[in-house]
């Protein structure tokens, strides 16, 4: 009962927040539908209403503590079971490779993981590092469509990998970074 109340929070929580920064719900809101109703059929749900709607739906299937082998990635190619073991997997088994993890949909460590706890000045450090590049990528992907650089590859969406790979080195372990990893070399001090 617990697990369906807070669940339930939750769930009101994301609609809430979504119903307070599109306005979704208020007079003004609904007087201005973003598609108008077609006129021989039914009518068009908002596109936000039916996100809140179809989030909500989501969020109320999710267990808090689900099994993780019993969820799935599900692909177009078929589906992708999670793991939280490590272990080498022979390149001429027929099984889909499982997709590793440490935490579950909601952040918390799963039990009998390999998880691996930063202090929080290295996680702050990661966070700032990661902002970071994604400024250095906009001024620097900006200097390039201008014609003031004559190649940049940026990093978008690759910035977590890209500091969190160099910060599971030691500073003694050789690095040979190339583009599209200037967050290795932020990491490192340069």
């Amino acid at each position: 009962m617990a697990q369906h109340l807070k669940s339930s929070s939750s769930k009101s929580a994301f609609v809430n927040i979504l119903k307070h920064n599109f306005g979704i719900g208020s007079q003004s809101h609904a007087a201005r539908p973003l598609r108008p109703n077609l006129p021989n059929g039914p009518p068009r749900q908002n596109p936000i209403s039916r996100l809140c709607n179809t989030m909500a739906e989501k969020l109320s299937s999710i267990g808090l503590h689900e099994d993780a082998k019993n969820q799935v990635l599900d692909f177009p190619g078929g589906k992708v079971a999670f793991t939280h073991e490590i272990q080498f997997i022979s390149e001429s088994n027929k099984e889909r490779v499982p997709c590793y993890r440490v935490l579950d949909d909601n952040g918390q460590q799963i039990p009998n993981s390999d998880f691996v706890p930063v202090s929080e000045e290295v996680a702050v450090k990661i966070y700032s590092d990661m902002v970071t590049l994604q400024i250095m990528d906009n001024i620097f992907y900006e200097a390039q469509r201008q014609g003031r650089l004559s190649f940049y590859a940026t990093t978008i969406g690759e910035e977590a990998i890209n500091i969190a790979s160099a910060a599971a080195l030691t500073p003694q372990d050789v690095i040979f970074p190339q583009y599209r990893e200037p967050g290795v070399l932020l990491w490192r001090g340069f």
